[in-house]
Parts: structure tokens; C-alpha cells; sequence
């Protein structure tokens, strides 16, 4: 199981007021701790609080994250439905139905390049469903 996260509060010097937000996963208090009086004293923030999510949190996060991460497999899979379709399901004289004595090296050439343009866009929609993203390296 992941490390918990952890939560600062910290009176921040532009405006004056507490703020909390989330630091980082640490695997122990003492070490979040030392890390956020390191981070935020360097930035003139003055910690107030350092503390482990609550079992809530955690449970908010993880739907958070599991709506996104189906979002963004559903944007991912219909950009790669609309580039099949725009490459491949247009009207006109398909490469596959045509006698091998007709086709052309256009024809292939440009059913060769749609191809490229195919594995380009699954490659894009992959990264788009499936891609980093946030990503705390602590």
C-alpha cells in the first residue's frame, strides 16, 4: 500500500492567513515534517501543521482519481474511434475492395501515410487516457 499523504498548514507571509494544502506521501511523520520546515522555510512560509490525510481523504482522492483516470480513458478512446473514422471509414474507393491490378503507388502511398497518421493518433489518445500525470517525487 502507497504511504499516506500529508497535509500542511502554513501561514503564508503575502496575505497572512493560513493555508493547507497538500505536501506530499512520506513513509513517516517525522520525515514530512522535516521536509515541509525545510521547503516552506525556504520560502518564508512559516508551518503551523503537519499531518496525515484522514481516512475520508483518502477515500475523496481515490474516487477523484477514478473519475478522472475514466475520463480520460473515454477522451482518449473516442479521439482514436474519430481518427479510425476519419481515416478509414470515409466514402469513396477503399484500398481493400479494389483488384490488385488496379491500385496505384498513390493509393498505397496514401493508405501507407493514413496508417502513420493512425498509430500517431493511437499513440496521442494512449497518452491522453493512460499518461503520467500529477506526479510528486518525494
Amino acid at each position: 500500500m502507497d504511504a499516506p499523504r500529508y497535509f500542511v498548514t502554513f501561514l503564508d507571509p503575502r496575505t497572512g492567513e493560513a493555508r493547507t494544502r497538500v505536501f506530499g506521501r512520506f513513509a513517516d511523520p517525522e520525515l514530512a515534517d522535516r521536509v515541509a520546515r525545510a521547503q516552506l522555510g525556504e520560502a518564508g512560509c512559516e508551518v503551523l501543521d503537519v499531518r496525515a490525510e484522514t481516512p475520508v481523504e483518502a477515500l475523496r482522492h481515490r474516487i477523484s482519481r477514478s473519475i478522472t483516470r475514466t475520463l480520460r480513458i473515454a477522451l482518449g478512446t473516442g479521439l482514436a474511434l474519430l481518427a479510425y473514422h476519419a481515416l478509414f471509414l470515409r466514402t469513396g474507393p477503399r484500398i481493400s475492395d479494389m483488384p490488385l491490378g488496379r491500385l496505384t503507388l498513390g493509393m498505397l502511398l496514401t493508405f501507407g501515410f493514413h496508417g502513420v497518421l493512425m498509430i500517431a493518433a493511437l499513440v496521442f489518445c494512449w497518452d491522453i487516457a493512460f499518461g503520467e500525470g500529477p506526479y510528486n517525487g518525494r
